[in-house]
């Protein structure tokens, strides 16, 4: 096993969907980014959304996916204790908030995950 962390210096997967090789994603992270890889989670991980212009930060994407899942993204936050301020926010910018932290702890928390790779190698035979 190796963790995300690692394969997101690995050539070879840095570039893998994560669901490519079996990690489980949240659903509101499916919705909002389905095809993360390990690079993108470093990055998120180190630089946050707003600095990389992640979907989550852009208000359309971000209202379709809190509409969708804001049950689970804002469990999610209480679970991970962080507060979001809602102060002088509108909507759309408090959905952006939300779903933005909820992906940048995610990513943060994902670096320790343990991944297979074999999972990957074992799908792309069968292509």
């Amino acid at each position: 096993m190796t963790t995300i962390s690692d394969l997101a210096e690995d050539d070879a997967h840095n570039e893998t969907p994560l669901a490519k090789l079996g990690v489980d994603l949240p659903q509101w992270l499916v919705a909002i980014d389905p095809d993360i890889t390990p690079r993108d989670v470093r990055t998120l991980s180190e630089s946050g959304c707003a600095a990389n212009a992640h979907r989550a930060c852009f208000y359309s994407d971000a209202e379709r996916v809190m509409s969708d899942h804001g049950d689970d993204v804002l469990q999610y936050l209480d679970d991970a204790e962080c507060a979001v301020s809602t102060k002088d926010q509108s909507w759309t910018g408090l959905a952006s908030t939300c779903l933005s932290a909820a992906v940048e702890i995610w990513c943060h928390q994902a670096m320790d995950l343990d991944v297979d790779t074999e999972q990957d190698s074992d799908e792309s035979d069968d292509d």
